[in-house]
Order: C-alpha cells, then sequence, then structure tokens
C-alpha cells in the first residue's frame, strides 16, 4: 500500500519522524549527512538504532539490486566511464572519439537505463523516434550507441551505481528480498524512476512517501513532477494529521556583497556573535551549493576565530610527493614523456640525482617524445618502457607491474597511502576486465585525484560545513547560506533529452526517464526558508572567487521584499581582522612570538617597504669582473649579487630553436676560424669544414636534430662574411686583424684607471676582434647578431652600456697584452647587415681602418673619447666603493628592468613587493 503525505513545511517532517519505529521501518532519504543528522536525532531519542533504520536510496536501490540480480556486480562510475571511453576509441564515429565523449555516453546511459534494461526497449523506442523527428535528430545516435554499451557491460556483469534504479524498475518480486516498511523523504531529489519503482513495491510492501506540498508549489511543478507519477492508495494532507504548535522563532536576514571572500568573512563574524550569545557549535551551520569552493578561504578563518567545524580537513592522494612520483614514474614507464613527469620522478627528497638539476634544466625543459631522453644516457637507461600504453593488460597484471614501480622506487617508503588506493581499485574493478596499459593508468590517476587523506580530523560537536542538499535535515537552529547565485542553483543538463521528450515517451511507450530538471537547489532553500525554528542568513556574491560577475538567485531577489534595495553590504570585522589592524605588541602576544621573533618579523617588512635599507653583505669580498658583470651592476646591484654572489644561472633550454648564446658563439667561433685562413678564397668544401669546427662541443647547446638546417644558415653566413671582409681589405690594403677572441686580464685601481699587476679588483675580458692599420692604430670591434639596441657612443654612459668604451680603455692602458696604441675606432659588426659603423670613430687623426662619411653620430673627437674615458673612470672608482661597502642592494635604475630579470621573483626591491 502507498500513503502519500503531504507536508507544508519543513516543521511538518517532525510529526512524521515521532511516529516512525526504526525497528519495523526503514526512512529513505537522499545523502549521507541527511542520514548521518537523522541517525543521531533517533539514537538520541531511542538509545540505539537498527542499521537499516535510515538508509540513501541509493542504497536501498543497490542493496535491491544485490539480491534480485547477483548477476551484476557493482563498479564505480570512474571505471566504467574508463570502460566506456576504451570502447569509444574504436568507434567507427568520429563524435563518439571526441573529448567528454565518455563522460556524456555515461549520463545518456544512466537517463535511458529503464529502456536500455527492457527487452522491448530497443524496439518501441524505434517506433518513437519515428514519430519525432526532432528528438530523433538530437539524440538517436547516441541512444543507439548505449544500447551498444549496455550489451557489453551486460556480457561484462558489470553495472554503474547511477543505473541501478533504471534495472530495478524492469525487475519484479521485491517482496521476496525486502520485507522492512518503507518511508521516502527525498524532497526535490525524487525523480521519475524512483517513482516507478514505489509504484511496483507498493503492491506487497507499506510506502509511505513524503510529499513537499506548499503553497507555492505550482511555481515548481516540473521539479516535482516525479510525485505526480505515484498512483497512491491514500494521501494525507496536513489538516488530517494532529501537528503541535510550533512558536515562531525563525528570521531571515538577505545580504548582498562584493565578493565571495567578503561572504566568507561575515559568514565567520555572524558565526562567532550567535556563539558569543549562547548558541551551541552544533546548532550553526554554514551552507553552500558546494562547499568545497568555499572550504580553502573558510576553515583558516574558522580556525583563526577559534571555532571548530565538524568538517574534516582532507588532502587529495595524488598531492603526496610518493604518490605523485610514484605516477609519474608509472607514466613514464608507460610510454608517455613530460618534463614535469621526469622532474618529480628523478627530484624525490633523500634521493641522490642522477643528473645536476641545473642540468637537467637545460636539457628537459622542453621535451616532446621519448627520443629526447637520449640526450642523457643516464636518464634513458633509467626510464625504459616496459608496457607500450596499447599493451592489453588484465587487472591483477596491471597492478603486479605498479607495484614493482613502487617498490623499485624506495622499499622503505610509507605503504599505507598506496595500500588505502589500491583497496578501493580493487573494489572498482572487475578481475576479468582487460584493458590497455594507458587506460589502467588513466583510472588510476583518477583514483588518486579523487581518493582523500584526513589531515585534520572534524569536531563532531562543532559548526556544520554543509552542501545545500544536505541541510534540511541538519538539526542546525541558525544557518548561513553562501553563494546564491543563479549559476550555482541552476543545473545544467548532460543530454540533450528534454522534458517534452520524457513526457512523450512516457504518455507513447509507457517508460518514465529522469528528466532534466534545472531547479531543484533553487526549490530546496525556498523550502528551507519555510522552517519556523531557523534563524536564517542568505548571502549572494557580486564576483566569484576568479573575479567573474554573478548574477543573484531569483530566490534570493524574491526573498529581499519589493522593498528592499539591492546594496551592498560591508563584511564584518572577524578575528582575522583585528590581528591585522592591531599593533605588532598584540600581534606578538596573540602568536606568542619571543622578541627577536618579533624585532625580525618588524625589520623584514620595514626592509621590504623601503623605509629602512637593507643590510649590507660581502664587504670587501674580491670578485673577479667583466665588462658584462659590471653592466649588471650598474643596471642593479642585486641582479649582479645574484649571477657573482649567489651563483644563480639562467642557461638556455633545448628546443625547437637554438638559444641567442648559442647562435652567437657558433658565430664568434665562426669567423674567428675564417680569419684564420691565409686566404680569403675558400671553397664551399672548406666553408663547411670551418661551420662545423665551430659547432659547440657540448651535447646540451642544441638538439642534434636542429644541426643540418642551423648548417646551411651558418654557411650561407660566412660566404656573406667572406665577401665583406674582402670589399672591406679592397678600401684598407694596409690595415689588419691582429687578434681574434683575444683574452685579457688587468685590475681596477680606486681611481677607476686600470692596472697590469694590481687594484682594488680583478677585470676579464675577451676581444671579439682587434684591427690595427700600419701607424698602430687600433679597431675595437665586437661582433653582434642584429642591430637591434645598439647605441652610439652618445648613449653609452647614460645606458650603462660600458662594453666596448672598457675594452677601449683597457687596449689603450696596456692590459691587453698588446703593444700600446691610441683607440680610434670602436664599434659593432652588425652580422644581419654585415655593417660596421655604430659605436665611435675619431675624427681628427690620421688611420687607415675607416672612412667618415656625412655627419653619422659614431663621429667623435680625441676630447669626447678622452673624456668618456674619465667619466667610465669616474663610475668604476664609484662601483668600487659601493661593492667594498656591501652594497647589492636592489636599486635598478629604471623599474623596466625588473619585467626582464630572471631573479625579480626573489628581489625584495619596494617596488616589487
Amino acid at each position: 500500500m502507498l500513503t502519500i503525505r503531504e507536508i507544508s513545511n519543513p516543521d511538518d517532517q517532525r510529526v512524521h519522524l515521532d511516529q516512525f519505529n526504526p525497528t519495523t521501518c526503514t526512512w529513505v532519504v537522499s545523502d549521507a549527512k541527511a542520514k548521518f543528522d537523522l541517525q543521531r536525532q533517533l539514537i538520541g531519542k531511542n538509545g540505539f538504532l537498527d542499521g537499516l533504520a535510515v538508509v540513501r536510496a541509493s542504497e536501498l536501490w543497490k542493496t535491491l539490486l544485490t539480491r534480485l540480480r547477483p548477476d551484476l556486480q557493482l563498479v564505480s562510475s570512474n571505471f566504467v566511464v574508463t570502460l566506456i571511453a576504451e570502447r569509444l576509441a574504436t568507434s567507427e564515429f568520429d563524435w563518439a572519439k571526441t573529448s567528454g565523449a565518455a563522460e556524456t555516453a555515461t549520463s545518456y546511459m544512466s537517463q535511458l537505463m529503464p529502456i536500455l534494461a527492457h527487452s522491448q526497449g530497443k524496439e518501441r523506442l524505434e517506433d518513437w523516434f519515428g514519430k519525432h523527428d526532432t528528438a530523433k535528430t538530437r539524440w538517436k545516435h547516441w541512444s543507439d550507441l548505449c544500447f551498444e554499451l549496455w550489451n557489453s557491460f551486460l556480457d561484462q556483469g558489470v553495472i554503474a551505481p547511477a543505473w541501478v534504479s533504471g534495472v530495478l524498475v524492469n525487475e519484479e518480486e521485491f517482496d521476496k528480498v525486502w520485507k522492512r516498511d518503507l518511508i521516502f523523504d527525498l524532497g526535490a531529489e525524487f525523480n521519475q524512476v524512483e517513482a516507478d519503482l514505489i509504484n511496483i513495491l507498493k503492491k506487497k510492501i507499506n510506502v509511505t512517501v513524503l510529499r513537499p506540498a506548499p503553497d507555492w508549489q505550482e511555481e515548481y511543478r516540473k521539479t516535482l513532477y516525479a510525485y505526480e507519477l505515484l498512483q497512491a492508495d491514500r494521501t494525507e494532507r496536513p489538516q488530517l494529521i494532529k501537528i503541535d504548535s510550533v512558536e515562531g522563532t525563525s528570521s531571515k536576514k538577505y545580504q548582498k556583497f562584493t565578493t565571495m571572500i567578503a561572504e566568507v568573512k561575515n559568514a565567520t563574524a555572524v558565526t562567532r556573535q550567535w556563539l558569543e550569545s549562547g548558541v551551541k557549535p552544533n546548532e550553526v551551520a554554514i551552507v553552500a551549493p558546494d562547499i568545497e569552493g568555499y572550504w580553502p578561504s573558510l576553515f583558516p578563518y574558522l580556525r583563526e576565530e577559534g571555532v571548530s567545524s565538524q568538517k574534516d580537513v582532507v588532502a587529495r592522494l595524488h598531492t603526496f610527493p610518493d604518490i605523485s612520483q610514484w605516477m609519474a614514474t608509472l607514466r613514464l614507464n608507460s610510454g608517455s614523456v613530460a618534463e614535469s613527469d621526469l622532474e618529480v620522478s628523478l627530484y624525490d627528497q633523500g634521493t641522490r640525482p642522477v643528473i645536476s638539476y641545473d642540468r637537467f634544466r637545460v636539457l628537459y625543459t622542453a621535451i616532446y617524445d621519448r627520443d629526447d631522453l637520449l640526450r642523457e644516457s643516464k636518464i634513458a637507461q633509467l626510464y625504459k618502457v616496459e608496457h607500450q600504453p596499447g599493451t592489453q593488460l588484465y587487472r591483477d597484471e596491471f597492478v603486479a607491474w605498479a607495484l614493482k614501480a613502487w617498490v623499485t622506487k624506495d622499499k622503505q617508503a610509507d605503504t599505507s597511502r598506496i595500500e588505502r588506493l589500491f583497496k578501493q581499485f580493487f573494489t572498482d574493478c572487475s578481475p576479468s576486465v582487460r584493458l590497455p596499459t594507458s587506460r589502467w593508468l588513466s583510472f588510476l590517476e583518477l583514483l588518486a585525484a579523487n581518493g582523500e587523506e584526513r589531515i585534520i580530523a572534524g569536531d563532531s560537536e562543532g559548526v556544520a560545513c554543509i552542501n545545500l542538499r544536505s541541510a534540511e535535515n541538519s538539526p542546525a537552529t541558525h544557518m548561513i547560506f553562501l553563494g546564491l547565485t543563479e549559476q550555482a542553483l541552476k543545473a545544467s543538463s548532460k543530454t540533450a533529452v528534454i522534458f517534452g521528450d520524457t513526457l512523450s515517451l512516457a504518455t507513447q511507450i509507457g517508460f518514465h526517464l529522469n528528466s532534466p530538471e534545472h531547479s531543484k537547489l533553487e526549490f530546496e532553500v525556498r523550502w528551507m526558508t519555510e522552517n519556523s525554528r531557523r534563524h536564517l542568513q542568505l548571502y549572494t556574491p557580486e564576483t566569484d572567487f576568479d573575479g567573474t560577475i554573478q548574477p543573484p538567485s531569483w530566490i534570493w531577489v524574491q526573498g529581499r521584499g519589493e522593498g528592499d534595495v539591492l546594496q551592498f553590504s560591508v563584511p564584518e570585522k572577524t578575528r582575522w581582522d583585528e590581528i591585522q589592524q592591531s599593533g605588532w605588541s598584540e600581534i606578538a602576544e596573540t602568536r606568542s612570538w619571543t622578541p627577536e621573533h618579533q624585532k625580525s618579523v618588524s625589520e623584514s617588512i620595514e626592509q621590504d617597504l623601503g623605509k629602512i635599507p637593507l643590510p649590507k653583505y660581502a664587504a670587501d669580498l674580491k670578485i673577479p669582473l667583466s665588462p658584462s658583470t659590471i653592466e649588471n651592476y650598474l643596471d642593479c646591484p642585486f641582479i649582479f649579487a645574484s649571477k657573482k654572489l649567489f651563483g644563480l644561472q639562467d642557461k638556455a633550454f633545448l628546443d625547437l630553436d637554438v638559444d641567442a648564446a648559442t647562435r652567437g658563439s657558433i658565430m664568434h667561433s665562426l669567423f674567428k676560424l675564417l680569419l684564420e685562413e691565409p686566404t680569403l678564397e675558400l671553397s664551399d668544401s672548406r666553408i663547411e669544414e670551418l661551420v662545423e669546427a665551430a659547432r659547440p662541443n657540448e651535447a646540451d647547446s642544441f638538439d642534434e636534430k636542429l644541426w643540418p638546417p642551423l648548417k646551411i644558415r651558418y654557411v650561407q653566413l660566412a660566404k656573406r662574411f667572406l665577401e665583406f671582409e674582402k670589399d672591406w681589405r679592397k678600401k684598407f690594403p694596409l690595415a689588419k686583424t691582429i687578434a681574434k677572441e683575444h683574452s685579457f686580464t688587468g685590475f681596477i685601481q680606486a681611481d677607476g684607471s686600470l692596472n697590469q699587476t694590481e687594484g682594488l679588483a680583478q677585470i676579464r675580458g675577451r676581444f671579439d676582434r682587434i684591427d690595427a692599420d700600419e701607424n698602430g692604430n687600433y679597431a675595437v670591434v665586437d661582433y653582434k647578431s642584429s642591430p637591434n639596441d645598439l647605441r652610439q657612443h652618445g648613449s653609452w654612459l647614460k645606458n650603462n652600456e660600458i662594453q666596448l668604451l672598457l675594452y677601449s680603455l683597457a687596449l689603450q692602458d696596456g692590459i691587453a697584452s698588446l703593444p700600446a696604441g691610441e683607440v680610434v675606432e670602436a664599434v659593432y659588426f652588425v652580422a644581419r647587415t654585415m655593417e660596421r659603423q655604430t659605436g665611435l670613430r675619431i675624427s681628427d687623426r690620421e688611420q687607415g681602418l675607416f672612412i667618415l662619411e656625412g655627419r653619422g653620430s659614431s663621429k667623435a673627437t680625441t676630447e669626447q673619447r678622452e673624456n668618456l674615458y674619465a667619466q667610465i673612470r669616474v663610475m668604476l672608482s664609484d662601483m668600487l666603493k659601493r661593492m667594498s661597502a656591501g652594497d647589492y642592494a636592489p636599486k635598478p635604475v629604471s623599474i623596466k628592468i625588473c619585467d626582464r630579470c630572471n631573479w625579480s621573483l626573489l628581489c625584495r626591491a619596494p617596488h616589487l613587493n
């Protein structure tokens, strides 16, 4: 017999709960939290509780299926998606191979299961499609696929939890496997298939359904449509039931905040106010459509407030280093390759790496296939493919292979997490299933991503932080609803089966399918606002945590009332706000800091804000300098310190292109080799030999596959260079190149002048090229690939571009191991344009190295050159004084430098904090 008891508000449920006999009857709810709350109430009332007194609907259907259909094994939804994905991989249809197709097919099967599991379902559905062309176009191809998949699942004897009710609706004789009376309290979660099941169960079992029947139920007729399918033997309305009077003690407050974090702050402050007024923590609930989205922010606010929560703090299994490293190793051993996996697998705490991290970064920052592992033989030997991605394995074969990698990794490792992971793996998977290695691995990754380990246990007497679906049966008398936005309360359908289709299928071929209903959560919120025993606060944010605009739910807008203004509320202060706005002494006392700790934190913040200078360090340290490192110091002392004091490196990594430093190195070596030849008339074969000789010996300079096309480019460059040199020597027949890649060493003295034997700091450098005429005049030439950012001498010092000037000074001061002579030219040789005009050229000296034409800005007098020498000596002298004092503070000459600085994330410059 079926009895429908209509309840007009949540308070009516108490009457039915008081009449509930847990020894002979089972109360059916929709979710685990509602089950727990009811169990706690009943235990408090009776002192004990039968194990079947309160169950979730899904648990009831699983129990009935296990007893009626022992031939079907329940496996997890994740494993079903994995099986479907493998089946679709070989489909002849492209649409079935798209990303997300397996999840969509699973949703279709869940919705169509009453038809799929019926012996004549396919024929009836075909007849229906013949009369409904629009629906046929929308989703017939999916239904055909679902029938194929269902037959394959029947052959394997497995079924997903979401399909259970759809299978059961085609069964009979429930009285043989179930004897207890049933009370269904499912609210808006009640669906059409469950309605069909109840119509079957009532034939042999006493069934009572609690139907929400508020005054406004017609507004949600689609939401409550499943209740209309019940063929009631008797309906009891509120006036037929004696209900104890309930004193109205409820209150409602609607507020809008600018952000979700503002919601969290206000909820925390209000919770503290309630607790201070005498409300017990377990009488307070913070509710959201998806509480997990709020939890990372909500938990620290509650903790700072000193408020305990019933919710556990958990971490996903795949976030633990031992699991993530193991999974990375499995992926590498199964044929896939990724830099992130390689790094995680290689660099584990407590183990000695095979190669240094700096070398790893150069070799493997960019890898595209397994051949790239051959860049380092030790790495290639370490990760050999044991099973190709397509290798078919039974479950136990895969487990044996995966565990072998774990044992090899660390024999002393804690196995508790991997044991828990494989316990779930064995529960979800049938041993008879055979899948490719890649599918097994994907499923294992999914389990690791969904599996949890409790970090902090929840307090059973603390504040409840729960999802909206779990809130109705909560014992809380004070509730705060977060995130009441249109997007959060409106569900989206994953299939193309619309509500009209389900009505038509029901009337024409007799199958009731779960219809796509988008307003269930909205109904639940409105239903709970009818509770006369609760104090409610309902919040909506203007933007979410990502800053995306969120329109408020219509339920929230209606609740505000016609006269209310939809203005923003300012969140009340929390304990966190009070601490942050208090003085250092109050913060130190709250945090139990020692005086030393307080002083250290205070000084560090003052330094980061630039109110007090950073301490000096590395004073009087003798550091060899070069023109490039001097330019680094002049640009920003912290860049110099990062490279020379801290030893930080930023080497270019191997990729599909060769980095600029390697290209420049090849160019310098090639030009040197070409100029060492006895003649400029070289054959093509000789040019190719020289290009090969200029190639770097280091295996990590660039990928071997890139050399052939790169070689062609450098052969062409060599020919252009030779043509330029022939032309230049025709113009200046007495000029000669007297030095190529010529190194020098000297010292910088206190006044900034250069000396061969002594000084405050050693300086080292290398001339790319030095030319000389018959009178001993010098031309300093620096090779550059392109003319970008090259300046004439008038802009050198103000832009800290000192290399050519410093080289000229070194040559003129006699520390270059060459006869002292006058530098009349210091220019850049641009390989792209084959020009040597930008830089400095003396106009008042006789020489045979260049011809001044026009009014080029490279032109300078001897007096101007000497003035530049004087200025750079002052710069060098000042720099040495600052270095000797340990001044390496981040003081860039321009904050634009910070945009291209490799170490800005480490820097403590005030403008970056």
